[in-house]
Formats: C-alpha cells, structure tokens, sequence
C-alpha cells in the first residue's frame, strides 16, 4: 500500500511524480502509473472486506475522491500497452479509452473500497488491463 499514499499530497510521503501528482500538477493521465495505484486501492479492499477502514485509509480515500478528480484542465494521456482491452462482437467507444472512461474506472474502484462493495470487480469497463 506504499503507492496509495504517495498520491496523497498531506501525507510525508507524498511523491512528486506520483499519478495524481501528474494530475495535479501536470493535467497529466499516466496509465502506468494510474495501474500501480489501482493495484494498491484493490489490496486494501481485500485487504479490509468486510472490515472496517482504518481512519488514515479512509480519509486517503476521501481525499482521492474529492481532490484530484477536480483538476480538471485538458489531461494529456500517457498510455500504456496493457491500458486498452478490445470489445469481442460490438463497439462500445472508440478503440482508445477516453478520459471519462479513466476517471469511471477510478471513480468506481473508489467507491467499491469505501463501501466494501464489489461491483466494481464485475464491471466491463472500457479502460482496463488486457
């Protein structure tokens, strides 16, 4: 869970060139470094099902929910192989995720660890690892 809170600017750990430091500072949408955060939200989830969040957790949580998302500005995308998985039989967007769809995503895995709800993991998004 290193990762999670070195995207949290109150924190001492904070990392400058951490995802949402690249959203804050950059307007910049790094999918390699978006997955290294997914993967460390997703741990606490398992981590903590049916559990109850500890406090400096939660509070991150909160934070990445509220803050980072609203800097909205035009994002540049720095892609990765593994961020684009194809639709078999039909097209639900282009080819290549948009914003909207990266912040979805985020939003959705969000929700899912603060509410200990697993749709997230059942959900077809359009951005998602191969």
């Amino acid at each position: 869970m290193k990762y999670f809170y070195k995207n949290l600017a109150y924190e001492k750990c904070y990392d400058e060139n951490s995802f949402v430091a690249g959203l804050m500072d950059y307007f910049e949408w790094s999918d390699e470094k978006y997955w290294l955060l997914e993967s460390d939200l997703v741990d606490i989830y398992k981590k903590y099902h049916k559990k109850e969040l500890p406090i400096r957790i939660m509070r991150g949580i909160v934070w990445l929910l509220n803050t980072p998302l609203y800097h909205f500005g035009p994002f540049k995308v720095k892609t990765c192989e593994r961020s684009f998985k194809k639709k078999s039989n039909y097209l639900i967007s282009p080819l290549r995720p948009s914003i909207s769809d990266r912040v979805n995503r985020l939003r959705s895995l969000i929700l899912t660890v603060s509410l200990d709800d697993d749709k997230f993991f059942y959900t077809d998004f359009i951005y998602a690892p191969k």
